[in-house]
């Protein structure tokens, strides 16, 4: 019980020494947008784009629920921005209503940019410690970034009850999840503070499990 006591204690002063020397690369004072790539929209919205394109329109109408999801990550309506459509990167901005699709800038395999909020990663993330039915409680090579008010609560979390703890999520944030496929019971992993976390989907929010020891430069590099 002491060696246990003493382990989180030191996570805990390691993370404070984090947040006090560590900011996020992905936000910037100098900008109200966080996104140094491309927005991954969830399915829903995806068949939406399709079946619009596919008919010769360019306007796509959101949900307040999906227009939301976009103001949450500081993409302001007027704001414009890339996403991957059929194998390719569109422009596309962000209208009163939804979306406007400008034009095809290039296609989707070449072009290494950073995805939001959902990184479809490059190697499996599953711990080799995993075995058997334990699998199925993983979203397979999925990774994800929270916006940058649930980065700074889930940084308290850790500084005030340390690893392994949990923290609530708000009905908007349990329903974002979802709507990405994020299960309740799935871990996956997430980046704060320059730091890699592993987390699970909980019934009322999320269980952190581990913190990373190393400083990753880039998001979930291999």
């Amino acid at each position: 019980m002491k060696n246990k006591n003493i382990t989180t204690f030191a996570i805990i002063v390691a993370f404070t020494l984090l947040l006090a020397g560590c900011k996020d690369p992905t936000y910037s004072s100098q900008s109200s947008s966080p996104l140094p790539g491309r927005w991954q929209f969830d399915p829903v919205v995806v068949e939406k784009i399709h079946k619009n394109l596919a008919r010769g329109e360019v306007a796509v109408g959101l949900s307040s629920l999906e227009q939301r999801m976009l103001e949450k990550y500081g993409i302001q309506i007027g704001k414009s921005f890339i996403t991957p459509v059929y194998g390719e990167l569109w422009s596309v901005t962000r209208t009163s209503t939804g979306l406007r699709f400008e034009e095809s800038v290039g296609p989707l395999a070449p072009v290494n940019l950073q995805s939001f909020p959902m990184i479809q990663t490059h190697y499996r993330i599953l711990p080799v410690s995993a075995r058997g039915p334990e699998r199925e409680n993983w979203a397979p090579d999925l990774a994800w970034i929270f916006d940058k008010a649930l980065q700074e609560k889930i940084q308290n979390r850790i500084y005030l009850k340390g690893v392994p703890s949990e923290i609530g999520l708000s009905r908007f944030q349990q329903k974002l999840l979802q709507r990405y496929g994020v299960q309740v019971g799935q871990s996956f992993r997430t980046t704060v503070a320059g730091r890699i976390l592993t987390v699970k989907r909980v019934s009322l929010g999320l269980q952190i499990q581990s913190l990373a020891e190393d400083k990753t430069t880039t998001y979930f590099s291999s």
